[in-house]
């Protein structure tokens, strides 16, 4: 059932509002009432449309794992050939997440203070980005830039793509990441890329 506009320019009025105080504050520190106040509008409105702050701070999670996958399929689009769009999703992927968590870290938050909200919102997401990748790796096969893969070898392959970035994302939220992230990311690509290249 689709919400109504009204309802859906609420419900971003209300993110836009706790987003801002998120950062400011954190999640431990910001309460309903400072949203409502930041909104101008009552808490029985912010209730209507979210159970909990926790709830709220999914909503607002969400929204930028989307922003993330929206960077992510542009920089694909960009890329001439299947070796290009793994490696584009691949750096893309860390270097917006990384843009993230620096903007939570500037204000002074620690991140690690919600990672265990993020963590279980970046596992709804697996099924999706290994599903993408899977898709990136058949094309290379059927162009015949990568070897012959089973379907079993893709799936396996598109699990450790995925479990790899998040092994180097978790660097990020704990202690800011590694100074030359950027060439650990090619590195596993390229390890990837040998591996199955024609």
């Amino acid at each position: 059932m689709a919400i109504p506009e009204r309802d859906e320019e609420v419900i971003q009025e209300i993110k836009e509002a706790a987003q801002v105080l998120f950062r400011k504050y954190g999640l431990k520190k910001t309460t309903m009432n400072e949203i409502a106040g930041a909104l101008g509008k009552g808490k029985s409105t912010l209730y209507y449309y979210f159970k909990s702050k926790d709830e709220i701070y999914e909503a607002v999670v969400m929204d930028e794992m989307h922003d993330v996958f929206a960077k992510v399929k542009e920089a694909i689009n960009d890329a001439p050939n299947a070796k290009e769009k793994l490696k584009a999703y691949s750096v893309t992927h860390i270097k917006t997440v990384k843009e993230k968590i620096t903007l939570k870290e500037t204000t002074g938050i620690p991140i690690c203070e919600s990672f265990e909200v993020i963590n279980k919102i970046r596992k709804r997401y697996d099924l999706t980005e290994i599903s993408f990748i899977k898709n990136l790796l058949k094309e290379g096969v059927e162009s015949g830039e990568f070897k012959p893969l089973s379907p079993n070898d893709i799936d396996l392959l598109a699990y450790t793509v995925v479990c790899s970035l998040r092994g180097l994302e978790l660097p990020l939220f704990v202690d800011k990441g590694y100074p030359d992230i950027d060439l650990r990311i090619e590195a596993v690509v390229d390890l990837i890329l040998n591996g199955i290249a024609k």
